[in-house]
């Protein structure tokens, strides 16, 4: 310090005899400049990995310094863009107090800087938001964001620096909510630019997430409404952070009224429709927003979970019916609880719960016990308990939904609205604390009916829907949802005398055919934890390029359903999983006989705050990678440039080799076996890679490389499990550069691979191109074309119909009805640039598309030309490059 201060001295001392005497004016000391010019040399010459320049604590005083300022706030700028650790630095010697300081001043020149230094900070320091709050200088970010003049980065900036302010922070929503950050979002909700249209989303879904004063707020403003055009937003990123914005919108939990549940009604409905996403960041936030409307009415879901299993129940009863299959007695290899009536004249078992029978014992009608019957393996049941189903011969019929009557005690907490059935509250309960259901058939006949187009259904099938996403990190949390609803559904209408009591013991039939399964009374009496765990994917393993890897999932939910045990294609009364009972089971609501309003407000989740994902803080990642360094693909000095260029000079030396084996095709005979090989299993399609020598051979869930001109098998990769589906469609993405690998199966998923031939290929994106599809040995399943230039993916298959997806937006763009009565076999399309779609068929019959037409809904007009040619199924269609374009069909 002395010696800087006789540095500034130096220069100084000659100047006071000409400035006493008035001859000429002072000039100012060169010192903080030349520092700045040296701090500015380390910046642009300096590489990664570097020590902190020397010149940094000069640079924090010359912030004091009006007239290099400017200088170097850039400069301060620019350091701290080059990453996290910079940031750091720069706190560790005190830069703090100097820019929260500088927030006070009124200079339009310093606000572009102030706010991009301070975006960088919150980015990896948001402690500093209590800091901004306490001296009110988070009125200054307003500002920005609100001065149309500012440039779009600039209020991007703003707007992330906001959505930290009051992230997780009541204090930073109560002056934010003062400043009327919400109506400032909702001006600007339509900008053009992607990047500020998510920030502004996610800004709304922090600042009335669990402020109820900032929702009523959105609700006066109309915000939900507003959001919603944001669902079919171009980019992915922004669909993901609308729906994360109207998740946290839902739920009040206050008083609740007609008009809430309304408002909640109609989010929830929306939300319905990013079912079908192709992004699997919005199809994860989907099922964390649909667990918070769960949760808010849980004791509806409850019985919307209790009537779908009553009608799968009668289904299968109906089914067996059909082939003479008493439904008193179970098939070999099914499970039975058998519950003895104790009020009857039966007093010789001291114990209830010891009353566990073999199927046999069923099988008398003079002594007909009460049996729970295990659930069945219907794909809409996903619980991981057996489904109690009460049968009796005399005085107890079969419960049935009551489909008539309406005069249902349901409690204070339903209350009708619209022609919605009525909804309850999370904290009511079935009926009154006196009555609560002591079977089955009494919490069936206690639940409310509900229409076919209610809420409350669509959004359980949806969820059965996400419970079968190929996505993990989709899955998972769904089936969390299932699962725990329907286990607390099932606690509720298990009998009174079989909940309560918590001694005996059970002894099962040596014989492994007769084995029975038997839920323990711990399972049945087990609560729900609110702790929180960090679960990866299962595998195989997604990743979305640069997204968030974990989701918090509520301890103890990790569980599969019970029907995802078996495959889809055809339903199995068989054994169930070999696990036992008690890790299958999720936690139960209560323990005691009744179900009050106090268990349920008691044994609730408060909000959806134990499952959330981790996309706020994936979305934040971005403000602290380096804007001004030039991308590696793009630095020449870079190897990622270098073998890019390789592959480049390479493929155009195997494309004039190809002109050259062409011509000679013409008058060569194919005499030569270059690869035989004997599949284990019939291979359901071939690939070759155009630039080398690998080939791609699909069979049944499995995807093996081979090296055709060695003759030797590179790797082998396992898409799923069979009950997932046969592989039907393959092909190469990127193929002149990185490949990627596509892959999909009969159940109309599209997986797609990164490093498919290394031991570190995982799966990074995976979506259900067609919905609509069910697993099948017989019919074309998925039928899939990938055209390069356009970077368009056309499905089809089983349907009746075309659908087109972008790949960069992840969201379909077209739909294209085919008109024919059979599958499509075959896709093919002109990449000449005359957008024709050529399909072939079942039926033999080959049809000609014109992709021009309008997108949007299923069109017909698209259709050019039918061609009928051929007798039986089409097995490929291809059309030619060139001028001619000609269509070979076979």
């Amino acid at each position: 310090t002395s010696t800087m201060a006789s540095m500034r001295q130096v220069p100084c001392l000659p100047q006071i005899p000409s400035l006493l005497e008035g001859k000429t004016p002072y000039q100012s000391s060169p010192f903080f400049s030349e520092q700045l010019t040296a701090f500015q040399v380390w910046l642009a010459l300096g590489c990664d990995g570097r020590q902190p320049p020397e010149q940094l604590p000069v640079v924090l005083q010359v912030l004091l310094s009006q007239v290099h300022r400017v200088r170097a706030l850039e400069l301060l700028g620019r350091f701290l863009d080059l990453g996290p650790w910079a940031v750091n630095e720069a706190l560790s010697v005190g830069i703090f107090p100097y820019v929260l300081k500088l927030l006070q001043s009124t200079a339009r020149e310093l606000r572009h800087l102030l706010v991009f230094i301070w975006a960088k900070i919150l980015a990896v320091d948001s402690s500093c938001q209590s800091d901004l709050v306490k001296d009110g200088t988070h009125r200054y970010f307003l500002t920005v964001l609100c001065d149309p003049y500012m440039l779009v980065e600039h209020r991007t900036n703003a707007a992330f620096v906001l959505s930290q302010i009051v992230c997780s922070f009541s204090q930073g929503q109560e002056v934010c909510l003062q400043g009327h950050l919400i109506a400032t979002c909702l001006e600007q909700l339509l900008e053009p630019h992607p990047l500020l249209r998510r920030w502004l989303a996610i800004c709304l879904g922090q600042i009335w997430r669990n402020f109820e004063d900032a929702k009523w707020v959105g609700v006066r403003d109309s915000a939900h409404e507003k959001l919603f055009y944001l669902l079919t937003d171009s980019s992915p990123e922004v669909r993901t952070a609308a729906v994360f914005a109207l998740g946290t919108f839902i739920g009040v939990s206050g008083e609740r009224n007609d008009h809430v549940n309304n408002i909640d009604n109609t989010v929830a409905s929306r939300l319905l429709n990013t079912v079908s996403d192709g992004s699997p960041l919005v199809r994860e936030e989907l099922a964390v927003a649909l667990h918070g409307f769960v949760t808010q009415f849980e004791m509806t879901f409850m019985s919307v979970a209790a009537h779908m299993q009553e009608d799968e129940r009668q289904k299968d009863e109906n089914v067996r019916n059909l082939h003479g299959i008493s439904t008193s007695f179970n098939p070999v290899g099914d499970w039975v609880m058998v519950h003895t009536d104790y009020t009857a004249s039966n007093t010789s078992h001291s114990d209830p719960t010891s009353a566990i029978q073999p199927t046999e014992l069923a099988s008398s009608p003079s002594q007909k016990p009460n049996v729970v019957r295990a659930t069945s393996a219907g794909e809409l049941q996903a619980v991981n308990e057996t489904r109690p189903v009460m049968h009796s011969s005399s005085a107890t019929s079969v419960p049935t939904k009551n489909k008539t009557s309406n005069s249902v005690s349901v409690g204070d907490g339903f209350s009708p609205v619209a022609t919605s059935p009525p909804m309850q509250a999370s904290g009511s309960s079935l009926g009154s604390s006196n009555s609560s259901p002591t079977t089955y058939g009494d919490f069936l006949r206690r639940s409310p009916n509900f229409g076919f187009n209610s809420v409350y259904i669509s959004t359980w099938k949806t969820l059965s829907v996400l419970c079968l996403d190929p996505c993990p990190s989709v899955s998972v949390p769904a089936r969390s949802i299932v699962s725990h609803i329907s286990s607390r559904a099932l606690n509720v209408a298990q009998p009174r005398r079989c909940r309560s009591s918590t001694t005996g013991s059970h002894s099962a039939p040596s014989s492994p055919t007769m084995q029975r399964r038997v839920v323990t009374e711990s399972v049945a009496e087990s609560s729900v934890a609110p702790d929180s765990v960090q679960v990866a994917a299962s595998e195989p393993m997604l990743h979305q390029p640069n997204s968030p890897k974990k989701i918090s999932l509520p301890a103890k939910s990790l569980t599969v359903p019970y029907s995802q045990q078996f495959a889809t294609k055809r339903k199995i009364f068989g054994r169930g999983p070999s696990r036992n009972a008690e890790s299958l089971a999720m936690p139960s609501s209560s323990s005691t006989s009744s179900f009050d309003d106090s268990t349920a407000q008691q044994q609730q989740p408060q909000g959806a705050s134990f499952l959330k994902t981790g996309y706020c803080e994936w979305s934040a990642s971005h403000f602290t990678r380096r804007v001004s360094k030039v991308p590696e693909i793009q630095d020449r000095q870079s190897d990622e440039y270098q073998e890019r260029q390789e592959r480049y000079i390479r493929n155009s030396q195997l494309r004039k080799g190809a002109e050259l084996e062409q011509r000679r095709a013409e008058k060569c005979r194919l005499d030569d076996q270059v690869l035989v090989h004997r599949n284990p299993h019939n291979p359901a399609c071939l690939r070759f890679h155009p630039y080398s020598s690998e080939l791609m051979v699909g069979e049944r869930s499995g995807v093996s490389i081979w090296d055709w001109e060695q003759g030797s098998k590179v790797c082998t990769l396992t898409v799923g499990q069979s009950r997932e589906g046969r592989i039907t469609a393959m092909d190469y993405v990127n193929a002149h550069d990185d490949t990627l690998l596509l892959t999909g199966s009969d159940d109309g998923a599209v997986r797609l691979w990164r490093n498919y031939t290394s031991e570190t290929r995982e799966v990074f994106t995976a979506w259900k191109a067609l919905s609509d599809m069910l697993p099948s040995t017989k019919g074309s399943g998925l039928v899939l074309q990938w055209e390069q230039q356009s970077g368009l993916l056309f499905a089809s298959g089983d349907v009746k119909h075309i659908l087109v997806w972008d790949s960069e937006k992840e969201m379909k763009v077209q739909e294209i009805a085919t008109g024919a009565d059979s599958c499509v076999t075959s896709l093919a399309t002109d990449e000449a640039g005359r957008s024709l779609l050529v399909a072939g068929c079942g039926d033999g019959s080959v049809r000609l598309f014109d992709r021009r037409s309008p997108s949007g809904e299923c069109v017909f007009s698209s259709h050019v030309m039918t061609l009928k040619e051929h007798k039986s199924w089409i097995v490929k269609v291809f059309v030619q490059t060139g001028r001619d374009g000609k269509i070979v069909s076979g």
